[in-house]
C-alpha cells in the first residue's frame, strides 16, 4: 500500500512509470548494460544480477546510482555517497576481508550441507505422510495446535467474523488426470491491452475469457477464435468506466452479472448479456485488490484493510469484516464457511484462525487439503495443512510470487520473474516452468483443462497439454 497518493490534471506518460511497481519513479536509476529506468527501491529488491525488462546480464547494481542501499534482516537504509568512496571504503572494511575465509569455510561445510539435505527430505517425506493420515483419519486424532497458528476469539453474533465455529476437516480429493504437465504448453496468445494485464476470469459456459488490464478497461474474449501462432487482438467487447487499474474481476454463480474492482475504489457490476454497466457503488477509501463470490454474496476488500459483504441479488452492502491491519490482497474461498484472507499486516487469517509470518503475504492458495502463501519479503513459497501446521517450503522463484492457484495437487504460481512454475503436492517438486512471458505474471486462472496468464507485458497466455484431444480443435476450455 502506497505512503502518499498522487492526482495529475493530465494523464502521466506511461514513460514515467516504473515497470515494476507500476507506481510513478521514486529516485529513477538506469541500468548501464540495457539503459532501462526502474525506482531504485525497486531495482535493489532484485534477486539475481539480470534486468527484470529484458534479462539482460547486469553486472553490478551498485553502480547505477549515486546512493547506495544498505540492506539488513530487517530494515534498509539509504547511505549517500559516490562509487569512489565505496572502493575506498572496501580496501579497508574488515568485513570486506573476511569473505576469503568465509568463502572457504561454505565449501568445507558442502558435505554436512548434503547430509542435512538428505535428513530434511526424509523428515518432509515422514511430515507428509503424517498429514495425509489426519486429513483421512480425522476423527482418530486431535486437531493439532503450533505456536505458528493460534485461534482468533469468537466474536458476537452481530459481527459474524468466525461463521464457521465447529470446522469440519475436508477429505482430499481423489486425483484425476486433467493436467498432463509434460505435455503442458503455450497454446495461444491475447494481446490488445495497452497495458499490462492483471487479472484474468474464464466464463467456462460461454468459452470467453475476461482480461483487467493497468489501461483501465475489461476485455471479453471468445477463445474459439484464438489462433494457436501469433497474437490475438480482436476481442469481443470491451468494457470501459473505470479510471485507474482493474485489479479484480469476478462472476455470479448465475453468470449474469460480472463484478470488477479497481484502483479508482469503486465496484461495478456489469451486465454479461451486453457487457453494460449496471450499478456503480464506492468500495471505502482505497484501492479494491481482491473480489470473491461466496454463494449469494459478493466479498471486497484492499487497501482499506475492511472486507464488505455484498448481497448479489439487491447490491446491498450487509456487513463489514474487520481484522487486518494493513492492505488485504486476496480472498480465497475455503469450502463450507471458511474463507482465508492474506494481507500486508504479515498475517493470513482464516476466520476462526491466524497464520503469523512476519513477511507481508502477497498471495494465497486453499485446497487439497493445503494452504499455500507467497511472501514478498523472500520470494518463497510456504505451504501448510489446512488447521495451520507447517510443512514446506519452495524456493525457485528470483522474484515475488504475486499469484497462486491449487487444482489436482497440482500449484501453479506465478511471479514478477516472468515464469510460471508447476509444483506437484505429492512429492513437493518443482516439475514444470512455463517461460513466454516477457513481463511479470500479475494473474492466473484456472479452467477444467486450461490455464490463463496475464503479464505486464500486456498480453494474455493460454496454457494447455499438448497433443491436445483429437477431438478438440479449438480453446474449449
Amino acid at each position: 500500500m502506497e505512503d502518499h497518493e498522487f492526482e495529475f490534471v493530465n494523464p502521466p506518460s506511461d514513460n514515467l512509470y516504473c515497470p515494476i511497481c507500476r507506481e510513478i519513479f521514486e529516485q529513477p536509476v538506469i541500468t548501464p548494460e540495457c539503459s532501462h529506468s526502474f525506482c531504485s527501491k525497486c531495482i535493489y529488491r532484485i534477486q539475481n544480477s539480470t534486468c527484470p525488462l529484458c534479462r539482460h546480464q547486469v553486472d553490478s547494481f551498485s553502480s547505477i546510482a549515486t546512493e547506495f542501499h544498505v540492506t539488513e534482516k530487517k530494515a534498509a537504509t539509504l547511505i549517500p555517497g559516490y562509487r569512489s568512496e565505496l572502493d575506498e571504503h572496501l580496501k579497508l572494511c574488515p568485513y570486506e576481508m573476511m569473505k576469503p575465509l568465509i568463502e572457504k569455510m561454505k565449501k568445507d561445510s558442502s558435505d554436512m550441507k548434503k547430509t542435512i539435505k538428505k535428513l530434511q527430505e526424509e523428515i518432509l517425506k515422514l511430515k507428509t505422510e503424517t498429514h495425509r493420515a489426519r486429513s483421512l483419519t480425522p476423527d482418530l486424532i486431535s486437531h493439532p495446535h503450533t505456536p505458528e497458528c493460534s485461534l482468533i476469539e469468537e466474536r458476537g453474533k452481530e459481527e459474524a467474523t468466525s461463521p464457521n465455529t465447529d470446522r469440519k476437516t475436508t477429505k482430499l480429493p481423489a486425483r484425476e488426470t486433467e493436467w498432463d504437465i509434460e505435455s503442458f504448453q503455450c497454446a495461444g496468445t491475447l494481446g490488445g491491452h495497452s497495458r499490462g494485464v492483471t487479472c484474468v476470469l474464464p466464463w467456462t459456459e460461454k468459452n470467453y475469457l475476461f482480461t483487467g488490464s493497468h489501461d483501465t478497461t475489461i476485455r471479453v474474449w471468445d477463445l474459439n477464435d484464438v489462433e494457436p501462432d501469433g497474437v490475438s487482438e480482436r476481442s469481443v467487447g470491451i468494457m470501459r468506466g473505470h479510471f485507474y487499474t482493474v485489479w479484480a474481476l469476478a462472476l455470479s454463480r448465475d453468470k449474469k452479472k460480472l463484478f470488477s474492482g479497481s484502483s479508482d475504489a469503486t465496484i461495478k457490476c456489469w451486465n454479461t448479456d451486453d457487457f453494460s454497466c449496471v450499478w456503480t457503488c464506492p468500495a471505502g477509501n482505497g484501492k479494491v485488490y481482491t473480489l470473491c463470490v461466496k454463494d449469494e454474496y459478493l466479498l471486497s476488500a484492499g487497501a482499506d484493510r475492511a472486507i464488505k459483504v455484498w448481497d448479489i441479488e439487491t447490491l446491498e452492502c450487509k456487513k463489514v469484516l474487520t481484522g487486518h491491519n494493513d492492505c488485504i490482497w486476496h480472498i480465497v474461498d475455503g469450502g463450507a464457511d471458511m474463507i482465508y484472507t492474506s494481507s500486508d499486516d504479515h498475517t493470513v487469517k482464516g476466520w476462526n484462525m491466524t497464520i503469523t509470518l512476519g513477511q507481508r503475504i502477497v498471495s494465497i492458495a486453499v485446497g487439497c487439503g493445503f494452504i499455500c502463501l507467497g511472501s514478498h519479503d523472500d520470494c518463497k513459497i510456504k505451504v501448510y495443512g489446512i488447521s495451520g501446521e507447517y510443512i514446506t517450503e519452495f524456493v525457485e522463484h528470483n522474484w515475488e510470487v504475486w499469484q497462486l492457484l491449487i487444482s489436482d495437487n497440482y500449484l501453479f504460481s506465478g511471479s514478477f520473474d516472468h515464469t510460471i512454475k508447476v509444483w506437484d503436492l505429492d512429492t513437493f517438486q518443482c516439475v514444470k516452468t512455463l517461460n513466454g512471458h516477457k513481463g511479470y505474471v500479475h494473474a492466473l486462472s484456472l479452467s477444467k483443462k486450461t490455464l490463463f496468464s496475464g503479464s505486464g507485458d500486456k498480453t494474455t497466455k493460454i496454457w494447455k497439454r499438448f497433443p491436445l484431444d483429437q477431438q478438440t480443435t479449438n480453446n474449449t476450455i
